[in-house]
């Protein structure tokens, strides 16, 4: 789930048993690539846009469980004619689970030569 406010993504996801790690905890992979799509929103701006991650930093700082409703909202730091610097912090209800940033890369389309 996503809307868009202004160039702001908001997103979320409910957690389920399969998003668990051993600990039955919402696993940190799981976060990370919430997060990343998040941040790719946000770059694009909701569009179809085509983005790439070329880095992203994530600093975990509470676990998430089942059935907790998993929000994100993304702020574009910077946006360039190629690169688009991204925050973004993911929560559950109001607890603080994952601070994320990312360089995003647009994708300008290719002209292919029939030739």
């Amino acid at each position: 789930f996503f809307f868009m406010q202004e160039d702001a993504p908001h997103t979320a996801f409910r957690v389920e048993p399969h998003h668990c790690n051993a600990h039955n905890t919402l696993h940190g992979g799981v976060l990370m690539a919430f997060a990343d799509y998040s941040l790719c929103l946000g770059a694009n701006g909701g569009t179809s846009e085509s983005v790439v991650t070329i880095s992203c930093n994530n600093e975990f700082i509470a676990p998430g469980y089942v059935g907790e409703l998993i929000t994100a909202k993304g702020h574009v730091l910077r946006r360039g004619g190629s690169l688009v610097f991204m925050r973004c912090e993911v929560f559950a209800e109001e607890r603080l689970l994952l601070a994320s940033s990312a360089v995003i890369k647009r994708l300008r389309k290719v002209q292919v030569n029939p030739n």
